[in-house]
C-alpha cells in the first residue's frame, strides 16, 4: 500500500468532480454536503480526523478537519491510501485537484506509511496547543478524535 498526501481548501475540495472521482476509485461512498457540513460544524481551534475506509479493502480516505486559528483558506490534509497497482489511476484526479487551485501545500507526497500517525488510535486524542472556546469556556488545548466510518 501506499499513501498520498496533500492540502488544499476544504471548499476547493469538495466542489471539485475529481474528489467525487477519489471516493469512486477508493470504493467510498461520501456525501460532500454532509463533509462540508461536518468541517462547518468546528469552531476555530478545533476539528477532529476523519477516516473513511473502503468497503473492498481497496484503501482509505483521511481528512484533518482541524481549523487553524488563523487560517482564512480552510486547509484540510487530505490522506489517501491504496494499493500500489492503483497509484498512478489515483494520482491523475488528485493533481487534477491540485493543479487547479491556488491556495496548496508546497507538494503532494507519496510514499509508505506517511498516514501510520494519522490513523493510529492509540494516538489519540492528539493534545492541540490552541485558544478556543469549548462549553463557553477558554482552554488552551485541544483534544482531537479519530473518526472512522465505513
Amino acid at each position: 500500500m501506499v499513501d498520498i498526501v496533500f492540502m488544499v481548501s476544504i471548499f476547493d475540495l469538495i466542489e471539485s468532480d475529481e474528489f467525487i472521482e477519489i471516493c469512486h476509485k477508493l470504493k467510498i461512498q461520501l456525501d460532500c454536503h454532509w463533509l462540508e457540513e461536518k468541517y462547518d460544524s468546528y469552531p476555530r481551534g478545533q476539528g477532529n480526523v476523519v477516516l473513511f475506509q473502503s468497503k473492498e479493502d481497496s484503501g482509505f480516505l483521511c481528512l484533518d478537519l482541524f481549523q487553524e486559528q488563523t487560517d482564512q483558506n480552510e486547509m484540510v490534509k487530505i490522506g489517501i491510501r491504496c494499493k500500489q497497482s492503483e497509484k498512478e489511476e489515483l494520482l491523475k484526479p488528485i493533481m487534477s485537484i491540485y493543479d487547479n487551485v491556488i491556495v496548496k501545500s508546497l507538494d503532494v507526497k507519496v510514499g509508505i506509511g506517511l498516514l501510520n500517525n494519522d490513523i493510529d488510535i492509540s494516538h489519540y486524542p492528539k493534545v492541540i496547543p490552541t485558544i478556543t472556546y469549548i462549553d463557553e469556556k477558554e482552554v488552551y488545548e485541544y483534544r482531537q478524535y479519530l473518526e472512522i466510518y465505513e
